[in-house]
């Protein structure tokens, strides 16, 4: 799966980061729509410590970009 976030990271003419392939993924495997807060305590269930405000930028750029 993060062979295909990456290559639609890269058609989207985004830089590849970790922060943009785990917010894309947990997007990408939910049913449903997600806050940003409920994105923040899925990746903290799996450890993945990341700053609200990282999650804010991401998921923006990620909109912008037409891919969520």
């Amino acid at each position: 799966m993060s062979i295909q976030i990456q290559q639609k990271l890269r058609q989207a003419n985004l830089k590849i980061t970790q922060a943009r392939v785990v917010v894309l993924k947990v997007l990408w495997e939910q049913q449903e729509h997600l806050t940003v807060k409920q994105i923040y305590q899925q990746l903290y269930l799996v450890h993945q410590k990341m700053s609200l405000s990282t999650i804010y930028r991401v998921v923006c750029d990620l909109e912008k970009a037409g891919l969520i």
